[in-house]
């Protein structure tokens, strides 16, 4: 008898086996019409403390021991945000990674934004603590379950992160606020330099604390179940429902669209109601659940569907819901080349290696830009193969060669890796340019510099790890990889991205 009762219970709770739920992520907040506003054409700015340079003077002490830098990779932040915005329903126009000097509002101009978030973070406070646990262990030779002592070390960060939303151009504050961002992980020795571990965590760290910047406008998401029906002993009904268990809804759409015009099922009508109200839809899954409604009254099979409830889900979701501006977007427009660097270094392969990583990251960044290949084509036809022969020529006229409107050049006047006995300093340093033909002048000037100075635990073991790593790196044709990598990052982070 238990066994019956149990089973027609799982039969009612499935709804007799032909529905699913399909969830549907509903904001729990909604922001005020002037943060919505802001929010439809938002400019996300990450920005840092510069980074603190290390300088070789006659007083070797002083700079090995402030040789230490924990660098922030506020680029993968600014990213992450951006994206996590969007996802949430604001429309990010562009974001950038900046140091906490200044704001160029000449450039936040030509993104024309509504709203720029300004995330500034606090130098970030790094630390290994030792712990004793106690484990529970299986002794092999007794056979038996023992309790022991073990050490753990928590390698531990923390800073802040204080917002600002501002309207633009009116530069009215909306908001601020901190938020503190603490990430911790325990390791079974403390060989790794912290420094080196925070390099390797920031990614996990910050998917972790963008969720907190976006709930402030959005709340935590609150799940909705809808109902997704299926006609039994219909294969093509079964077959639409199988699409959207594996979420694919467009397919699932394309079988209840021909099956509303040539049965008009509300079921079907229903489904389509759930597919355009998961995809934000909402004018259409209004009128698709009022009509599914209206020829579902007589069916015991739909009195579970709480009608009113989904529509006034829906009535608080467009009610918030931020309508995007259609920006000109100009600055993603540009037709942009990376023309050869010029050098001041003895390295041959250094400028090349900088200049294709900061191709690949303005690529990625969203500029519709030259290829490398097809610009120095194009130059070595006009008699120009080296970045030192174009400075002395009219930018205008390389526009007009290549067929662009921008161009990004650079200088390189650090590359070098220095031994001296105790300790090793890799530099990596330049400047950057982005020349507009519309302005016909530059409307970015970037400087940066990435230094690494390292005083090994044991001389004799250091000073020959750091000759065998320059060996292995020139034989690689990849000098100073890293520090190249952290200097095109920090370069690129402050050119404005195209959120994907």
């Amino acid at each position: 008898m238990k066994k019956n009762i149990f089973l027609l219970l799982f039969i009612f709770i499935a709804g007799c086996g032909n529905y699913r739920y399909a969830r549907i992520s509903y904001p729990s907040a909604q922001p005020n019409q002037d943060m919505r506003d802001a929010l439809a054409s938002l400019y996300v700015v990450v920005k840092t403390k510069p980074n603190q340079k290390t300088k070789i003077t006659n007083n070797l002490l002083k700079s090995l021991i402030g040789g230490s830098h924990a660098d922030i990779n506020g680029l993968l932040l600014a990213k992450g945000v951006a994206k996590d915005f969007n996802d949430k329903g604001a429309r990010v126009a562009a974001f950038r990674f900046l140091d906490a000097k200044s704001m160029e509002f000449d450039l936040v101009g030509k993104i024309k934004p509504q709203g720029i978030l300004e995330i500034n973070l606090s130098e970030p406070a790094l630390s290994i603590s030792e712990i004793e646990r106690e484990v529970e262990y299986y002794d092999r030779k007794t056979k038996e379950k023992k309790k022991g002592k073990t050490r753990v070390w928590i390698y531990e960060v923390t800073l802040n992160a204080n917002l600002k939303l501002i309207a633009f151009p009116g530069l009215m504050l909306l908001d601020k606020w901190t938020a503190p961002i603490e990430y911790k992980e325990e390791h079974n020795s403390k060989d790794m330099n912290k420094e080196v571990w925070f390099e390797r965590i920031q990614e996990k760290m910050f998917k972790k604390v963008q969720n907190k910047f976006s709930s402030r406008y959005f709340g935590v998401p609150v799940l909705k179940n809808r109902r997704v029906f299926f006609k039994k002993k219909d294969k093509e009904s079964e077959k639409a429902y199988k699409f959207s268990q594996k979420k694919k809804w467009n397919k699932a759409e394309a079988i209840w669209l021909k099956r509303i015009k040539e049965k008009s099922d509300w079921r079907d009508i229903n489904n389509m109601g759930v597919s355009k109200e998961l995809k934000k839809e909402y004018s259409a899954a209004l009128k698709y659940y009022r009509l599914a409604r209206e020829k579902s009254v007589d069916d015991k099979e739909a009195k579970g569907i709480r009608w009113k409830g989904i529509f006034k889900d829906i009535d608080f979701a467009v009610s918030g819901k931020i309508k995007p501006v259609k920006n000109s977007f100009k600055w993603f427009d540009y037709k942009v080349a990376v023309l050869p660097f010029s050098s001041e270094v003895v390295s041959m392969d250094g400028p090349v290696m900088l200049r294709k990583m900061i191709f690949e990251g303005l690529k990625e960044s969203g500029y519709d830009i030259l290829t490398i290949e097809k610009t120095d084509a194009l130059l070595r036809e006009k008699g120009f193969s080296d970045g030192g022969q174009l400075t002395r020529v009219d930018k205008k006229k390389i526009c007009q060669w290549l067929n662009v409107d921008a161009l990004v050049s650079a200088n390189v006047t650090d590359f070098n890796d220095v031994m001296a006995g105790i300790y090793n300093k890799r530099i990596v340093s330049g400047k950057v340019s982005f020349w507009s033909l519309t302005d016909k002048r530059n409307i970015l000037d970037l400087s940066e510099e990435v230094l690494k100075i390292k005083m090994p635990k044991s001389f004799v073991k250091g000073f020959l790890g750091q000759v065998a790593k320059n060996w292995a790196e020139k034989l690689k044709n990849n000098p100073l990889v890293y520090e190249s990598l952290i200097f095109s990052r920090e370069v690129v982070g402050r050119f404005p991205g195209l959120p994907r």
